[in-house]
């Protein structure tokens, strides 16, 4: 009886090091298992990558999720590419993987030009922050679309263009798109980038009811050879005065870009600390914090429900840029995509993203 008490009468130096001691073991077990799930997501032959390394939504290729084909890839998953890459570094200290997903980040799913010489957002020297936004209403319902664009609401100024323009060398969203069809399944082609597979695509449209299935994939870059004649697919969403330009347009999903940024602090946190690499994650941080200064510049309206707190307020879901792509008249708009916004948000996803906000903070001091 006396042998099965012992551990009550342990001192308090004993009792630290038997905790200490269980630590480090379930350290070294989930290090074990960490690498053993690693070496099978990044064996080519399980089929997570594709054949280009950009990582796959789904290993599946029918799903009823953010895309309904799981060979396209997010910024969702590019996002958690970058977390396993981090945890990969921080037991093995090989840091060069996390670069490498960074890379393949900006070469692949930031529409920018990473060096080759093409010009993924090839009009955005001609924004006019004096006039950086067109509105159109969103809408209950997708049969209710095209949305009219109309001047019913006035835009604002862009207050940081040209800081941004100062502080990088120019004014391009350095933000994921947040959807890109892998192996160009659906064939619209990169057009500004052909030597890419991937293409920039685009699904969700038309107001908060529209469902995966109803979603209609279509190319982000669009020189009207697809959908309707003359128009492409842009009249399917908004409907305008004149018929519509050949033009390039992405949509960011802004938490993604946030857990990107969250991640290159906790990279940090676990000493990774090349700077060239934080300086990209301090940049996506800064364009991501402008987009919340434009949606948050609104009252924010806080109303008890029956069921839970809940916060009215413009934390933005997504910011959506585009441009001409043709033409001799070069212009730029820039909108917030309000659809959940419009909508109550429940206080945890404010409180997670106003967390990845202060990683930004911390990651910039």
């Amino acid at each position: 009886m006396l042998t099965g008490y012992t551990g009550l009468w342990a001192g308090p130096q004993t009792a630290h090091a038997a905790d200490q001691a269980i630590e480090i073991q379930a350290d070294s077990i989930n290090e074990a298992r960490f690498l053993q799930l690693y070496d099978q997501l990044k064996d080519p032959a399980n089929g997570y990558f594709s054949p280009e390394g950009l990582p796959y939504h789904s290993i599946e290729t029918l799903l009823s999720e953010a895309p309904d084909y799981g060979h396209m890839t997010t910024s969702e998953a590019y996002s958690y590419w970058l977390w396993l890459e981090t945890m990969y570094g921080h037991y093995t200290g090989d840091w060069s993987q996390l670069e490498a997903a960074w890379d393949s980040m900006e070469k692949y799913i930031i529409p920018v030009n990473e060096g080759d010489g093409k010009e993924e957002q090839p009009t955005m020297s001609s924004y006019n922050p004096n006039s950086p936004a067109t509105y159109a209403a969103e809408k209950p319902f997708p049969d209710q679309y095209p949305s009219q664009l109309n001047g019913q609401y006035a835009a604002g100024k862009d207050p940081i263009d040209v800081e941004l323009k100062a502080t990088y060398g120019d004014n391009q969203t350095y933000l994921m798109h947040w959807l890109v069809d892998v192996d160009d399944w659906y064939g619209y082609g990169n057009l500004l980038n052909p030597s890419h597979t991937a293409t920039y695509v685009n699904t969700f449209q038309r107001g908060e009811q529209e469902s995966v299935w109803e979603a209609i994939p279509h190319p982000s870059q669009d020189d009207k050879s697809f959908g309707k004649t003359n128009e492409g697919f842009m009249s399917l969403f908004t409907k305008e005065n004149q018929v519509p330009s050949a033009q390039w347009r992405y949509t960011n999903a802004t938490d993604a870009d946030a857990r990107a940024v969250q991640v290159l602090y906790w990279a940090k946190e676990m000493g990774y600390n090349n700077p060239e690499y934080l300086d990209k994650a301090k940049k996506m941080g800064t364009i991501y914090a402008m987009v919340c200064m434009i949606n948050t510049s609104r009252k924010l309206e806080v109303q008890r429900t029956v069921h839970r707190l809940r916060v009215q307020a413009r934390i933005p879901t997504c910011i959506s840029w585009l441009g001409i792509r043709l033409g001799a008249v070069a212009w730029v708009k820039v909108g917030i995509g309000l659809g959940a916004l419009e909508r109550a948000i429940p206080i945890r996803l404010i409180k997670t993203r106003l967390q990845r906000m202060l990683c930004l903070i911390r990651l910039a001091a």
